[in-house]
């Protein structure tokens, strides 16, 4: 079992500050996580993206304490797997630890998160990609990721370099959840392929979210299952018009586990969208709830 004892905290020093912005001229790579561990959806998407010289900016917009959970050491868990990956310390923006944005409840959070992240990323011409949770109903803060990612994208005209990257969703198999299984309604897939030597490291890495043991119980043979059968990281495009809708039709994950219900979620995000984007935003689509 993990060492219970009190981390250092001087490594949430410049995370924490919140002052690192982007500079002009700077080409960077922006990631928008729910919860510390997220980025193991996507370590080769990051790894690529630093060592081909981009400066890589990852923030999380909860505290990731659900349950008591220590936030401290899940910060840093992910900062050290972040650094294995090439991305600067000062670069990793715990947004949701800073702010009090507690885990489970972000989308009661969109506006005040949604400063915060165009307060990392300023300014906007900076940002060369922007990658964003899926919007497929496995956990509510994922979909408030896309939520906020996509209304920060809409407003800084970054949607045409935009990337929604799937983790998990409600599936009718024994474990009800299914891994890396993007949606056909989130439009086309593009896939990366993932070397083999490069698989073997990131299933080491995600060995090393101790705090997370229970969690990983069950995810890590589904990683693994995904790297030696699929091995490749697909993304979609971000668009708009499919906030009109359910993720997908049936209970969502985080329904059938009782972590929140759709219709307040819908709520709240029905009332962000509109106070964040033009109605001609949506001209193509009949409302703004289904």
């Amino acid at each position: 079992m993990p060492s219970e004892q009190p981390l250092p905290t001087q490594y949430l020093a410049q995370s924490l500050g919140g002052n690192n912005r982007a500079c002009p001229g700077q080409s960077l790579v922006a990631f928008l996580f729910a919860h510390q561990d997220d980025e193991v959806a996507v370590f080769s998407c990051i790894e690529r993206a630093a060592r081909g010289g981009r400066r890589v900016v990852c923030l999380y917009l909860t505290d990731g304490g659900h349950g008591g959970q220590r936030t401290d050491r899940r910060c840093a868990e992910s900062l050290s797997v972040l650094q294995s990956l090439g991305v600067d310390a000062a670069d990793i923006h715990f947004i949701g630890v800073r702010e009090g944005f507690r885990d489970g409840e972000l989308h009661t959070r969109l506006e005040a998160a949604l400063a915060a992240v165009e307060a990392v990323l300023t300014p906007a011409d900076a940002v060369h990609a922007l990658y964003m949770h899926a919007w497929e109903g496995g956990h509510q803060d994922h979909d408030a990721v896309h939520l906020i990612g996509a209304a920060y994208a809409a407003k800084a005209g970054l949607l045409d370099i935009s990337r929604q990257f799937t983790l998990y969703r409600a599936a009718s198999n024994l474990l009800g959840v299914k891994l890396f299984a993007p949606l056909a309604e989130n439009g086309p897939v593009a896939e990366e392929s993932i070397p083999r030597t490069a698989r073997l490291r990131y299933l080491g890495l995600a060995l090393t979210y101790t705090s997370q043991w229970k969690t990983f119980a069950v995810l890590f043979p589904m990683l693994v299952h995904a790297y030696c059968t699929q091995g490749v990281e697909a993304t979609q495009g971000v668009s708009l018009a499919r906030l009109n809708a359910r993720p997908h039709d049936g209970p969502l994950l985080y329904e059938r586990r009782g972590h929140a219900r759709y219709e307040e979620f819908r709520a709240a995000g029905d009332a962000f969208l509109r106070a964040q984007l033009r109605s001609e935003d949506f001209e193509n689509a009949d409302s703004l709830r289904r």
